[in-house]
């Protein structure tokens, strides 16, 4: 009898059983990592919210382009927050610990402040 070929392995070669590799087989350490940064994000856009719009009446923009600009800020500044959640996961897959939340806590901390100073050289650019 001929063996089905649509029949998954027994074992692949990459199935192992190193510390790193069991972190990832459950997933709940990442989905925990994430959802720990989603709580972030509202924060980080709540806080960043007055300094864009700060920034974007000093520029004097005008209110035809008010609104995509004030996406464009913001779209950026959700892609520079995913390097929070991204670091963790890099930072706990290597050192084989599946949640830290002291590292999110330093990284949150590090980005937001990164993105004020960011906010503060564009608010100082435009008015001198």
């Amino acid at each position: 009898m001929p063996t089905d070929p649509y029949t998954p392995p027994a074992s692949s070669p990459w199935d192992t059983d190193s510390p790193q590799d069991k972190i990832w087989q459950t997933s709940t350490s990442a989905r925990e990592i994430v959802k720990g940064w989603e709580k972030r994000r509202l924060y980080f856009n709540g806080i960043l919210l007055l300094p864009g719009i700060g920034i974007l009446l000093t520029m004097g923009v005008p209110p035809s382009g008010f609104i995509g600009a004030a996406l464009t800020f913001g779209i950026m500044g959700n892609i520079a927050f995913c390097l929070g959640p991204l670091t963790e996961l890099y930072v706990c897959a290597i050192t084989s610990k599946p949640e830290q939340p002291k590292l999110r806590n330093i990284l949150f901390g590090l980005g937001l402040g990164g993105s004020l100073i960011l906010f503060l050289f564009i608010y100082l650019g435009v008015s001198y």
